[in-house]
């Protein structure tokens, strides 16, 4: 029996966590499925900050501002991801793809085709179509942001039939 117990145990605390949970409609189909942070560097945190509150609804989280300027951060947070935009006095923007450092950034949702879909709506520079990644065995695509920043989502397969 003693065996048991902490199985036991464990099933009746998943179950009454899953019991306490309602979906938000409005977000539904932007729900993350994992938590996810990513910093990113724009040339304006402002806008920026203003482009994935109103496409990511994300909310404003913290701001900071330095005293001599060198630097502003806007961090947004919601729907499980984190998401600080750092805007930086002296900052260059190396040419396309020959960069060290981030690439793209992705991430994990419950309704692929929907968010495809909601982005489009917003006219979003997205890929054409979604398709399906054999080895992470989910769907995909990618967009941009206003800056050229490069976004892959993804949806598991074991979601959805594939």
């Amino acid at each position: 029996m003693r065996i048991y117990l902490p199985f036991l145990v464990l099933a009746i605390v998943s179950a009454t966590a899953a019991l306490g949970q309602k979906p938000d409609p409005y977000r539904q189909n932007m729900e993350l499925d994992g938590p996810s942070f990513v910093a990113v560097t724009v040339q304006n945190v402002d806008k920026a900050a203003q482009w994935y509150s109103t496409i990511l609804k994300l909310d404003l989280a913290s701001s900071v501002d330095a005293d001599d300027d060198r630097y502003r951060i806007r961090i947004l947070s919601g729907n499980g991801m984190t998401v600080e935009l750092i805007e930086q006095a002296d900052a260059t923007q190396p040419p396309a793809t020959r960069q060290y450092g981030l690439f793209k950034f992705g991430f994990y949702v419950k309704d692929i085709g929907g968010f495809f879909n909601y982005l489009k709506t917003w006219q979003v520079d997205t890929d054409d179509t979604v398709f399906y990644d054999e080895a992470l065995d989910a769907k995909s695509f990618g967009f941009i942001d206003l800056y050229g920043n490069r976004l892959q989502v993804f949806q598991r397969c074991d979601t959805f039939d594939c």
